[in-house]
């Protein structure tokens, strides 16, 4: 584990620990919302056969097996499939993601059949518990009551008609709409949080895309200006000294002393990356420090200034003292301020406070560089006073291969979000017009129009689409920001400004696959037959 480049890798697999708690539950809470929605149908329509069964002496045991054979056995066969997809295609892609920028001989993985056997069996116990929250009701019922087709649910009072002002105001239809939507609660809440979840899936995706790309920019054109960094060996003859000095000469630098230390908080051990300026004059022309709310920082006015990566992770606020390990020594020192940062831990310090809390002499050891990277290069790399060279330009570029992949990842979680929304959607709107079909019919013989038939159903849809939407929001947001702890790289801060972008883009999604199933639903409506819905079934 003292090898950076195993522990990196290993931290980002512990990262995947933590995104397997949040994924799968997020997926299987709204996959058992589709299921319970289907189920209480399926058993709906079979009332009458439940009811003769019952009436013929069968047991509630024995009907309900019917429906757990129902529910499990495509349960089990996508389950297996899932199974199957999850191990050869969405594993490769994470593992591929979050290899980009080691090199390694290849990934042997751990049998994957217990898993995939777990996946399979968690998937058919969910569906047989949704099986027996939507069937308990009815096998209490009497087989006299079974053979009855189900009453309407009665219509009430709503809280929107005891205000007046509103209430009076509203149109005949609103007025429908509105009792229809508190009429069916159930229902109401399926689609409500069906369409959450998959609104913050998606609002998710797009969020994370735009995170990602902000890290690079931010980094890149607002805190770090330098194109190389050259270190240099504090034990180096002067005449080498003088040599790499006077290569150097034609670009613009800024020298410093750079050192890799350990940080002590209360609890808590991390490593860290020690900048001190040798002179405070133009060092923002090479490292521009803001604070987290984007005021600049001057180092000269600072003692510590922290960057925010390492500040959240050993819990330190602007005015906490920490313990510093340089050269086998521990010093106290306080953070006067933490910094707005993305790639890296550091702590920058001025050579006056250095100086102060060390009792020493600041000597430099590297220095930053602007200028054509490849050219800095070409002049500095055979001087013998340098010992390391550190390209921005090749760090910027593992960087974006990681980001480019960390971007596939989330592709591939938004394609599933969106065919997950489309599958909720569509579910819900197919049972809301199979339960209501003697209700449709009546307006059609009253003289709606298709179009007007179709509004009548689909208004309360579009309501309860718009309200999940807004609903979904908020989770993506919350899911966004969790998440974001967690998916990023050990020494990488993903940037947590949400854009507007997302907000449109899957709010857009879920209105167009709304819009979509409209339009199924209507040549569907425009079938109904008036004479055989309105029909009595006893």
């Amino acid at each position: 584990r003292d090898n950076e480049g195993i522990n990196t890798y290993y931290q980002n697999s512990l990262n995947m620990d933590e995104l397997t708690k949040v994924f799968p539950t997020f997926f299987y809470l709204v996959a058992m919302l589709v299921t319970l929605t289907t189920m209480k149908r399926f058993i709906d329509e079979q009332r009458t056969i439940n009811g003769t069964l019952k009436a013929l002496g069968y047991s509630n045991k024995q009907i309900s097996q019917r429906f757990y054979l129902y529910g499990i056995i495509p349960t089990f066969i996508g389950s297996i499939i899932g199974a199957i997809i999850g191990r050869f295609v969405v594993a490769e892609v994470i593992i591929k993601a979050y290899s980009s920028g080691f090199a390694n001989l290849g990934i042997d993985y751990v049998n994957p059949l217990p898993y995939m056997v777990f996946a399979v069996i968690l998937s058919s116990l969910l569906v047989a518990l949704t099986v027996f929250l939507s069937s308990k009701e009815t096998l209490k019922e009497s087989p006299a009551a079974l053979l009855l087709p189900k009453s309407p649910d009665p219509g009430k009072k709503i809280v929107l008609e005891k205000i007046k002002p509103i209430w009076k105001r509203l149109s005949f239809l609103q007025k429908i709409t509105s009792r229809n939507l508190f009429r069916y609660k159930s229902r109401m809440f399926m689609t409500l949080f069906g369409v959450a979840g998959c609104t913050a899936l998606t609002f998710f995706g797009f969020a994370m895309i735009d995170s990602i790309k902000d890290t690079i920019n931010l980094q890149k054109d607002m805190i770090s200006h330098y194109d190389v960094i050259a270190v240099v060996d504090e034990k180096a003859k002067d005449s080498d000294i003088n040599s790499f000095n006077k290569k150097i000469k034609p670009y613009k630098s800024h020298p410093i002393r750079m050192e890799d230390v350990k940080l002590k908080g209360d609890d808590k051990t991390r490593e860290a990356s020690l900048v001190v300026a040798d002179s405070t004059d133009a060092f923002d022309s090479f490292i521009s420090l803001y604070d987290l709310k984007r005021n600049p920082i001057k180092l000269d006015g600072e003692e510590a200034v922290m960057t925010e990566k390492i500040a959240e992770a050993l819990k330190l606020a602007p005015g906490d003292t920490i313990k510093l390990s340089y050269k086998d020594k521990t010093y106290d020192f306080t953070i006067s301020n933490i910094a707005e940062n993305y790639t890296g831990n550091y702590i920058y310090m001025d050579k006056e406070k250095f100086e102060a809390i060390t009792g020493g002499k600041l000597t430099t050891n590297a220095s930053y560089l602007i200028g054509d990277a490849d050219q800095i290069i070409e002049d500095i790399e055979d001087e013998s006073a340098v010992n390391a060279i550190i390209n921005s330009t090749v760090i910027y570029a593992s960087i974006d291969v990681l980001m480019a992949n960390l971007n596939l990842v989330i592709g591939v979680i938004t394609l599933i979000s969106v065919m997950l929304a489309l599958v909720v959607l569509y579910n819900l709107i197919n049972i809301n017009v199979s339960e209501r079909k003697r209700e449709l019919a009546t307006i059609k013989v009253l003289g709606f129009y298709p179009k007007e038939v179709t509004s009548y159903i689909f208004r309360e849809i579009f309501i309860l689409t718009i309200l999940g939407i807004i609903l979904g929001y908020f989770l993506g947001i919350a899911m966004f920001r969790y998440i974001i702890d967690v998916v990023a790289p050990r020494d990488i801060l993903l940037a947590y400004r949400v854009h507007l972008a997302p907000f449109l883009y899957s709010g857009l999604i879920t209105i167009a696959i709304s819009i979509a199933l409209l339009l199924i639903v209507h040549n569907k409506l425009k079938k109904i037959d008036m004479a055989e819905a309105m029909s009595s079934g006893e």
